[in-house]
C-alpha cells in the first residue's frame, strides 16, 4: 500500500480535521501515480509552508472517477451522469454549499471546461 499527502485550502480545514468533510476532488497526477482502496492518505493544511498542520491519516475507503462540465453543468461520477438532487447532495458531501459554489470553485481553480479527476474517499474518525 502506498502513502499519499494531500493538502486543502484552509476553507476545508476545518471540516476534514472535523469529520464533516469525507471525500476530496483532485485532478489525476501527472506521474500517472493512482490512489487505491487501502492506500493511507495524510491530510494536510497548509503543506510545503511553515504553518503546515496535519488534520489526520486515514486510509482511502473508495476511489471514483469524476467528470465535470461547466458549462452543461453535468457531473458524471463513475460513468453515471447525476440527477440535480444527486449533484447537490455530491456538493455538500464535498464541503460545498450547493452543486453550483462547486462548479465556480472548480472553474476558478483549474480554468478547465472539462475538469476530469477522481474523487477519493476516507471514513469518520
Amino acid at each position: 500500500m502506498a502513502t499519499f499527502l494531500l493538502n486543502f485550502k484552509k476553507q476545508f480545514a476545518p471540516a476534514v480535521e472535523s469529520g464533516t468533510k469525507l471525500r476530496t476532488i483532485r485532478q489525476h497526477r501527472k506521474d500517472g501515480k493512482r490512489i487505491q482502496p487501502g492506500d493511507t492518505l495524510k491530510l494536510y493544511t497548509g503543506l510545503r509552508t511553515r504553518g503546515v498542520r496535519l488534520l489526520r491519516t486515514t486510509p482511502a475507503l473508495r476511489v471514483s472517477s469524476i467528470r465535470l462540465l461547466a458549462s452543461s453543468q453535468q457531473l458524471i461520477v463513475d460513468g453515471q451522469l447525476l440527477d440535480i438532487g444527486e449533484k447537490q447532495a455530491f456538493a455538500k458531501a464535498d464541503g460545498f454549499a450547493t452543486f453550483a459554489d462547486m462548479l465556480t470553485f472548480f472553474h476558478d481553480q483549474y480554468q478547465l471546461e472539462t475538469f476530469e479527476g477522481f474523487c477519493v474517499e476516507w471514513s469518520a474518525p
